[in-house]
Parts: structure tokens; C-alpha cells; sequence
């Protein structure tokens, strides 16, 4: 395998963003990198359990992956 000649300030801009992406403040050598890189959590969250809302109004539901909303029923009054 040939040697190849990197920017150094490239590679400490990719180990900077691999440090944000995991929340730590270690060091990565090059040959490091890869693992840290596919260290790095993806798909979001799994929500779990449920919640009940019974005040009218406006709600964050960022953190949920689904939202069922359910009206009383009030006889087939729209």
C-alpha cells in the first residue's frame, strides 16, 4: 500500500466531529477513526410506554416516533 499525504488540518477536522458525535473528548489516530466512526449512534430513539393528554392544546411530540390520537366519542358529532 502507497503512503499518501493527508492535511493534517483535515484529519483533526474529522476526529473534532467524531468527539461532537460522541460526546467525549478522546484522542483518534488515523487507523483509529473508522471504528470510532461507526461507534457513532444512528436511527434516532425507540420510544416506549404512553401518555395521556387531557388538556386541549399544543404538544411537543419531537420524541415520538408515532402519535395515536383518539377523540371521545360523542355520539357522531363532528
Amino acid at each position: 500500500m502507497e503512503n499518501k499525504l493527508y492535511n493534517e488540518r483535515s484529519i483533526r477536522a474529522i476526529a473534532n466531529a467524531i468527539r461532537k458525535k460522541l460526546g467525549t473528548d478522546a484522542s483518534y489516530t488515523i487507523e483509529e477513526m473508522p471504528n470510532a466512526i461507526m461507534s457513532i449512534p444512528t436511527g434516532g430513539i425507540t420510544p416506549a410506554g404512553s401518555i395521556t393528554i387531557v388538556t386541549p392544546g399544543t404538544y411537543d411530540v419531537t420524541n415520538f416516533s408515532q402519535v395515536i390520537v383518539k377523540f371521545p366519542d360523542n355520539g357522531g358529532d363532528s
